[in-house]
């Protein structure tokens, strides 16, 4: 009789336990809860070093490249993002023109996408006939008078 007592004592807190222990969700049922979700990218935003590895991560993945190249709207709000912070579209152009100074084939390719913009390629012109730049003396490139303008 002690022993049925021990077996189902023993058998009862086993049921309890493993009622008790869920298992955590995964990773794909977490992101479907909206609220979770969103919950994740607010923490991951707020954070600048979890940002930061959230970028290198996406420019990493060939899959989220190739959306963002893909994905007109995606690259849209890109866009309107930066025109709504002046300060975010000076860095980003920034940082672009520092990497077309540093490699002679993204210079070059950035170059060919301003003068094939009528509209870019005017205002550079507009804005650099009565500057120093357009100075005869004065050399147009740090690699000798290379003119800047067809």
């Amino acid at each position: 009789m002690n022993l049925r007592i021990t077996f189902f004592t023993a058998f009862m807190a086993a049921g309890l336990l493993s009622a008790c222990v869920k298992e955590a969700p995964t990773t794909t049922e977490l992101l479907q809860d909206d609220a979770r979700r969103n919950e994740v990218m607010d923490a991951i935003c707020n954070d600048p070093k979890m940002l930061g590895d959230m970028m290198q991560h996406v420019h990493q993945n060939q899959h989220a490249m190739d959306m963002m190249q893909s994905d007109s709207t995606m690259m849209n709000n890109m866009m309107q993002m930066m025109h709504g912070n002046p300060g975010m579209m000076q860095h980003m152009m920034s940082n672009m023109m520092n990497m077309a100074a540093a490699d002679s084939s993204t210079c070059k390719q950035f170059c060919k996408m301003m003068e094939g913009n009528e509209h870019m390629r005017c205002a550079m012109h507009d804005m650099m006939k009565d500057s120093t730049m357009m100075n005869k003396d004065m050399p147009m490139h740090r690699h000798g008078n290379m003119p800047m303008m067809k």
